[in-house]
């Protein structure tokens, strides 16, 4: 427009700076500079017309999906007004993450998985954002200079799309359910590709065009993998959670640092054996009882062998650059030459027939320990471990905690089924942040009392009355005391920090105490010996509330939860519902065995999915007529 504009002015000034030249010029001059003038105009118009040519012309994006036109807004900040081709030009990345992506916890199972050797790693995208509803990409079209496209947890089906997209060196669907890939046979440039969505994706023909790829996760797909033979580019390889029938056509990918074969009910692992690049391998739920082909992978570090029936690992003398390794849930009897294995940071050792652990005082690179199970009479074998911070003894029989007060470095403990009455040997794990004691025998916590940097204890079922001791742990987050004899809970007024409590069948009259504690979203009281909820108004930041089976009459306070979305009031005494008239957020309220028979208030709750009324005095069901699961309602 600018180019066009000048051009223009400078036709014009031409014109008038020549038409003084004509008056006075003679024909034979006058035509001369006409030509010339006409053909200064041409030289113009055909530079503008190649100039034209190599820039393409902008324009209002039109949207298909809302959702992405609405997620992108927010991407570019730009809440309104058109979006032109030209806003998108300086995107060249692009992460979409779905609203059921969440990280998970540490899971003690398969620890080094989660947290020692987490694939993902988020880039500094041009553009990202969080939505769940995306369910067209024909609006990717627009993104020309895409490089990286993440496209994951949403309700994507059709990829075809992305055919045009040849410049992608990276792209990830997870999530989705994409069953056909053909579209990506062009994408040539691609290195890295994630398709892990447990869909049958039933031709993979294409995979054998993408000889680029370095990275390669089909999780939940495949069970010919014929088309992958030829990828010897690969480096790291994810498969799995489904029946591999040809693994063996796998032993050309001898560039592979990083394979995971997770559930995929293989029993025969000798195509690894010259794979001398491996640096991980999970082989975790198979079939495998032959370990020999590993023991010639020496740059190994990370090596897991969970739910496998080995009962021989000798063969893992030699792999002296372990860091990780998981060999829960088989059936070993000795593992003593774990000995030898000095540089061991993560060991999983669980659910195996083990009582001689004195092979551990070699580790003493030790961060992360599981011995979930094991049969061993006493610690003492762990109290040289010193730099342990994550230790797990979930169902151990032995009751001492003494030797473990050396471990001053642990952050997280569990030791669920703990059959010890106390907890001395833990009062000096300062550094202690996740504590889980559930269905054990524990009548004192005392040795928590200087425990100051707890945020998450879970210390259900067991015989613990006076939890005083706590007085300290001012940053505490999650509390779980479930299945108690508690009745005095006024050490928590000043636990401003928590956000989920749990305190069901204890002996708690008087709730008080929880009055201040407006951070808190999540809130179990029931099977206790409450009449006054008075107190909970102020904490309007609940979403969850269960105050079911108790001696509750008067419910009026709960009018101001506006945040509710789950609500239990059953087995109560609860006549008038008034108070919920407000609760707009309601999604499951549970008010069975009551005393009520008015039930007009409830008309309104319009996101009400599930609502149990059985064995109260309701005669006319009208209100809720248009309720989805109304439980029971005479039919």
């Amino acid at each position: 427009m600018v180019r066009c504009n000048v051009k223009k002015i400078y036709i014009l000034l031409l014109i008038i700076s020549l038409s003084f030249i004509f008056i006075s010029c003679t024909k034979e001059v006058s035509e001369n500079i006409e030509n010339e003038l006409n053909e200064t105009v041409d030289t113009l118009d055909e530079n503008d017309n190649k100039e034209a040519e190599d820039i393409e012309p902008d324009y209002v994006v039109k949207w298909v999906d809302m959702e992405f036109e609405k997620a992108l807004r927010t991407a570019i900040n730009k809440p309104r007004g058109p979006i032109c081709r030209s806003d998108l030009d300086g995107i060249t990345k692009l992460e979409i993450w779905g609203k059921s992506y969440a990280k998970s916890d540490i899971n003690w199972d398969v620890f080094y998985c989660e947290k020692f050797d987490l694939e993902y790693k988020p880039i500094n995208c041009d553009a990202a954002w969080e939505t769940g509803n995306i369910t067209s990409l024909e609006d990717i079209v627009h993104f020309k200079n895409l490089t990286y496209l993440s496209i994951n947890n949403n309700q994507i089906t059709d990829i075809s799309p992305l055919s045009e997209m040849v410049n992608l060196e990276s792209l990830s669907l997870l999530g989705n359910q994409v069953t056909d890939i053909t579209s990506l046979y062009n994408l040539v440039k691609l290195n890295s590709l994630t398709i892990s969505i447990y869909e049958s994706i039933k031709d993979t023909s294409v995979l054998d065009n993408l000889k680029k790829l370095e990275y390669l996760d089909l999780i939940g797909n495949i069970s010919d993998i014929s088309n992958i033979q030829n990828l010897t580019n690969l480096k790291v390889l994810y498969l799995g959670y489904r029946e591999i029938n040809n693994i063996n056509s796998l032993e050309k990918l001898n560039n592979l640092e990083k394979l995971y074969l997770n559930d995929c009910q293989i029993s025969d692992i000798s195509f690894i054996k010259n794979f001398n690049k491996l640096s991980t391998l999970f082989l975790n739920g198979n079939h495998v009882t032959d370990i020999t082909p590993i023991s010639s992978l020496k740059n190994l570090k990370n090596l897991n062998l969970m739910y496998n029936p080995i009962t021989d690992i000798n063969t893992l003398a030699n792999l002296t650059n372990l860091e990780g390794l998981n060999i829960s849930g088989n059936t070993l009897n000795d593992i003593s030459i774990l000995g030898n294995l000095t540089n061991l940071k993560h060991l999983n050792i669980g659910g195996n027939n083990l009582s001689d652990l004195s092979f551990l005082k070699k580790l003493t690179n030790l961060e992360f320990l599981s011995i979930a199970g094991s049969e061993c009479s006493n610690f003492n074998d762990l109290s040289g471990l010193t730099k342990l911070k994550e230790l797990n003894l979930d169902n151990c029989i032995a009751t001492d905690l003494r030797p473990l007060e050396n471990l001053v470095n642990i952050e997280r403990l569990s030791f669920i089924y703990c059959k010890a009455p106390n907890l001395d040997g833990l009062d000096k794990m300062s550094k202690l942040s996740y504590l889980s004691l559930m269905y054990g025998d524990v009548k004192d916590i005392s040795a928590l009392k200087n425990l100051t940097k707890i945020k998450e204890a879970f210390l259900g079922w067991n015989e613990i009355k006076d939890i005083n001791p706590l007085e300290n742990s001012k940053g505490i987050e999650s509390l779980n005391l479930i299945g108690n004899g508690v009745t005095d809970i006024s050490v928590l007024k000043d636990k401003i920090k928590l956000k989920d409590l749990d305190f069901e069948k204890n002996n708690i009259v008087d709730i008080s105490p929880l009055e201040e504690l407006i951070n808190l979203e999540r809130l179990n009281l029931s099977r206790n010996k409450i009449e006054d909820i008075s107190s909970l108004s102020k904490l309007v930041k609940l979403n969850y509330l269960n105050i079911g089976s108790n001696y509750i009459r008067d419910i009026s306070i709960l009018g101001n939860l506006i945040n509710l979305t789950y609500l239990d009031l059953h087995t109560n005494l609860v006549s008038k519902v008034e108070g919920l008239s407000n609760l707009i957020n309601l999604s499951t309220l549970d008010l069975h065995t009551n005393i009520i028979s008015d039930i007009s208030p409830l008309s309104n709750l319009s996101q009400l999915y599930y609502i149990d009324l059985r064995y109260n005095n309701i005669q006319d069901w009208t209100p809720v007529r248009n309720f989805e699961h109304v439980i029971g309602k005479p039919e």
